[in-house]
């Protein structure tokens, strides 16, 4: 359903172009979901956008392209992609508060999805009634209450499920999740995570989730893409991914998920040594040599290629392609 060929986006700033994305290439089948993880400044929440056309008046896509159902979504007009989005495709921003107008009731503000994808053909009753229904398929009491109430009169979680609601309102292909519930308490996050896995199974929906929190991840994601510095590190299954993962770097970010059985006191906290590189001058060769205790000197100098290590799961590091004879 969509497919994401060698994409690379770069920013315009002061000090040159930064390279937020550079050759991403993924795809996602109906109603599967791909959970995109990694660090603050991976690149994540840029990969999402693009795929919403919602990049910044700076961003420039520098190659690739987008496909969604086998259509071209860069080459769409402007009007054509109002049409696409929060139609076909949607996107769950990561703070609710920010998204929704703090001026306009609940009601106002789902009468206006609801209009966007219908259009006019909707009656007032009509439209009310499906205000009351999207609201209880969020699990959200009293909604004849509800959608007469602000934003502000709203908690954090009511107001996230208040998102998915219009986020589901036009019956969407794909939804795009971006940290959906890292403002939340760990109790509403737990319902939020198990709403949205209900919703797509019910409704058959796509979904893109991107977070930074491993443990999210495997709870709501067929597949698992890990991205560094603008670069897919690995993708695999989910249950794969985390029962053997093979680039250093998924190593690394899943021995420093924090554990109860984990002697901390005596060990400490794991932790990935370094920072991300400077996108405007990002490293040679592979993005995460600096960073890698299992660096050669090849990584330095050459780009891995992306192999497939067994079935659907795929690596791009030199330590893969070293032991089969492949070369960038």
């Amino acid at each position: 359903m969509l497919k994401i060929e060698d994409l690379k986006v770069h920013y315009r700033g002061d000090l040159g172009l930064v390279k937020a994305i550079e050759g991403v290439s993924l795809s996602l089948e109906k109603g599967s979901s791909l959970a995109l993880v990694g660090e603050s400044g991976s690149g994540k929440t840029t990969l999402g956008h693009a795929v919403i056309g919602l990049l910044p008046h700076n961003a420039v896509v520098a190659g690739g392209d987008i496909l969604f159902k086998g259509k071209s979504i860069l080459s769409m007009k402007r009007e054509e992609l109002r049409r696409l989005r929060g139609d076909r495709i949607t996107m769950i921003f990561q703070e609710p508060s920010a998204a929704l107008n703090p001026v306009f009731k609940v009601s106002s503000f789902l009468r206006d999805v609801l209009r966007k994808g219908r259009g006019s053909s909707m009656s007032e009753k009509e439209i009310r009634e499906e205000i009351i229904s999207l609201l209880r398929k969020v699990r959200i009491p009293s909604p004849e209450d509800v959608m007469e109430k602000y934003p502000h009169e709203l908690s954090g979680g009511m107001k996230q499920r208040v998102l998915i609601a219009a986020a589901i309102a036009n019956n969407p292909d794909l939804i795009i999740a971006d940290e959906p519930t890292s403002a939340l308490d760990v109790s509403v996050q737990a319902q939020i995570l198990r709403l949205l896995d209900e919703l797509r199974n019910k409704m058959n929906l796509s979904l893109i989730f991107i977070t930074h929190n491993l443990g999210v991840a495997a709870q709501v994601s067929d597949k698992v893409a890990v991205i560094y510095a603008g670069k897919i590190m690995e993708i695999a299954p989910t249950p794969t991914l985390f029962e053997s993962p093979k680039h250093p770097y998924t190593i690394m970010l899943l021995k420093s998920i924090p554990s109860i059985r984990k002697e901390i006191k005596k060990e400490g906290l794991a932790a990935i040594p370094g920072s991300l590189p400077d996108l405007v001058s990002p490293p040679p060769g592979c993005r995460f040599h600096p960073r890698c205790p299992m660096a050669m000197e090849i990584c330095s100098k050459e780009e891995p290629a992306m192999v497939e290590v067994e079935r659907d799961h795929f690596v791009s590091c030199h330590l893969y392609t070293e032991a089969r004879g492949d070369r960038s």
